[in-house]
């Protein structure tokens, strides 16, 4: 599994970090949308990190820092169920909220 987060760490733009959506494509190659969690990186996402020369331009809402992969447009493989997977049907299914089908 792999942990999709971070992007205020990783992107070279402000929120949505839509540079991010061909990463994205790649994970969903190498792995598999079954076998990507996102996370939050809350409390950090509100401030943009812990840098503060860059704070001010990465930090986002925890509503925003949800919303963001959603708005990265037609990424391959990110059909409906591999975003309502990701976003958190895998972490519920890893962590045993309910059992595979």
């Amino acid at each position: 599994h792999v942990k999709l987060s971070a992007f205020f760490r990783t992107s070279a733009t402000k929120p949505p970090h839509a540079d991010l959506a061909p990463r994205l494509a790649e994970l969903l190659r190498a792995f598999g949308a079954q076998r990507i969690l996102w996370g939050s990186d809350f409390p950090f996402v509100l401030t943009g990190g812990n840098d503060p020369a860059s704070s001010a331009s990465s930090a986002c809402s925890y509503k925003d820092a949800v919303a963001q992969v959603a708005t990265w447009g037609n990424v391959p493989g990110l059909d409906d169920e591999a975003y309502k997977a990701i976003m958190g049907g895998n972490a519920m299914r890893l962590f045993g909220f309910w059992p595979d089908p």
